[in-house]
This record gives C-alpha cells, structure tokens and sequence, in this order.
C-alpha cells in the first residue's frame, strides 16, 4: 500500500511492522515466523526483535498501524467544511482507494478477534476508527437534511446501516471468490443517494 504511517520514533520499525501486516493478513498467525518477518522486510531476525519483544507485539503492533492508517485517511475528510455530498463520496472514494489494505485488516480482525481481544490499546483503536467513520456520516448525513438535499428521519440509524454496508462488502470478499469491490462500492454509494431522496444521485459517483 506504500503507506507512511508511523507508530514508532525509527523507520525501520515502521517497515517491519508493514511487513509483518501484510503476512498476517495472508496468512494464519501460527505460519508467520519472526524469521519471516525479517526475510520479508530485508532486515536481519535479530533486529526485529530488537524492536518487538515478541511475535504476539509485533501481531498486535502491526493491526494497530494499519488502523491508524484507516483513521488518519478518514481525518482528511473535514465534514464540517465539505458539503454533505462531496463528504459522503470522499468516504467511499477513501474505501476505493484503500481497498486492498481495508480488506486485509478484515481479515486479521475476523480471523483472529480472540487474539485482538486480548490487546486493550487494539479495542481502543477500533472503536477510534469507527467513530471517525460514523461521525463523518451521520453529520454528513444530518448536515444533507438541515440543507434539504437530503430526506432522512434518523441519520443515526442510517449511518449505522452504510457503515455495516462497506463492512459487508468486505468480508463478502473473503468468502466470495471473484467479488469486486469497486463495483459493490459504487452500487452502495448510488443506493445510498436514492435512500436520502438525493435528486441528483445519478451523478453523486461521477
């Protein structure tokens, strides 16, 4: 994903923990070895552990990069300034765009919530995305209804149903061979626009 992000004072780190995000998310987390990890990044297995105690840090490190990723793209998006349209779109543009990375951090987080649930500071970083995400379209959302572009009685609930849709979306493609993303995407973002009664939702994707 080529995305810098960093969680720790040395770029080295940082590089061992994308590394090591990104066979988790390939791979069972018995298969992934410390001496993967350091093969993959190109450092030496004695360095990583330099900077990670143990496989289970260095697991739990590298979920908690790719959720500040997530956060801090989502943190582009200043719903207070954009109009309600342009921020519900840059929402799903951002998901577009960093599907390949959303899809892995599904993938670790459904196949290893047992593990996860035993780091606090992940619980912690989780809820932060998901108030980011819920915050920027309930206000979108409440911000369409106050101007009259949109038609919604409780944009609580129907922040909660667009955020289980991207969510579905992604973990259909870890039990649906051939299912695009960018397809279901986009059909979200039209039904979207047709449930707030948006009079131009043919051209809210364009």
């Amino acid at each position: 994903m080529n995305v810098q992000v960093k969680l720790n004072k040395n770029e080295k780190a940082d590089e061992i923990l994308e590394t090591a995000f990104e066979l988790f998310s390939r791979n069972d987390f018995s298969d992934v070895s410390m001496k993967d990890i350091a093969s993959k990044s190109g450092t030496t297995y004695s360095l990583v552990y330099y900077y990670f105690k143990s496989k289970d840090e260095i697991f739990h490190s590298s979920v908690r990069w790719a959720l500040q990723i997530s956060i801090d793209s989502y943190k582009k998006i200043d719903h207070a300034k954009h109009d309600p349209v342009e921020a519900i779109n840059m929402w799903l543009d951002i998901n577009i765009k960093h599907s390949k990375h959303l899809r892995r951090l599904c993938r670790i987080m459904l196949e290893s919530s047992s593990r996860l649930g035993r780091a606090p500071n992940i619980e912690a970083h989780i809820k932060q995305f998901y108030k980011f995400e819920n915050d920027i379209l309930t206000n979108s959302i409440r911000r369409g209804v106050e101007s009259g572009a949109f038609k919604c009685d409780d944009p609580v609930s129907m922040a909660a149903f667009v955020s289980t849709g991207i969510d579905g979306i992604y973990y259909g493609t870890l039990t649906r061979p051939g299912f695009r993303i960018r397809k279901a995407i986009e059909l979200l973002r039209t039904n979207t626009f047709n449930l707030l009664g948006f009079a131009e939702a043919e051209s809210a994707s364009g």
